[in-house]
């Protein structure tokens, strides 16, 4: 099942950051091929999953490797038609390039994000 969570600002003005979940076989198939280039603040979260490829995309993305409590163990910045993985992982978000080097509180928004209620799809 695909669906969206929202974080709640960390502060005062700040954004949002929207997840779509992909935690079945073919959501996690697609992947963002499913959803085109992602807008500022706005991600993809993958489970389970410990490795990604960029095949097919034009455009590099942010990856943020997870363990099962929701804790970074390792961000990457990925080019198109590359590999990334991490052996301890058991999700992965998928995020807009650059997005973790201007949003430095990146971490908690995803975890916010994780363990909010979970809205439809657009």
């Amino acid at each position: 099942m695909t669906f969206a969570a929202k974080s709640k600002p960390q502060s005062a003005g700040a954004p949002d950051l929207t997840l779509y979940k992909a935690t079945d076989f073919w959501s996690r198939l697609l992947g963002l091929h499913a959803y085109g280039r992602l807008r500022w603040h706005t991600g993809l979260y993958i489970a389970p999953c410990k490795a990604i490829h960029t095949i097919g995309l034009s455009h590099p993305i942010d990856v943020v490797f997870l363990n099962a409590h929701h804790q970074v163990l390792d961000q990457q910045h990925v080019r198109p038609w590359r590999l990334a993985w991490c052996a301890r992982a058991t999700a992965v978000v998928e995020l807009p390039a650059g997005y973790c080097r201007a949003c430095p509180d990146y971490p908690f928004a995803i975890r916010a994000a994780l363990t909010a209620r979970p809205a439809p799809c657009p």
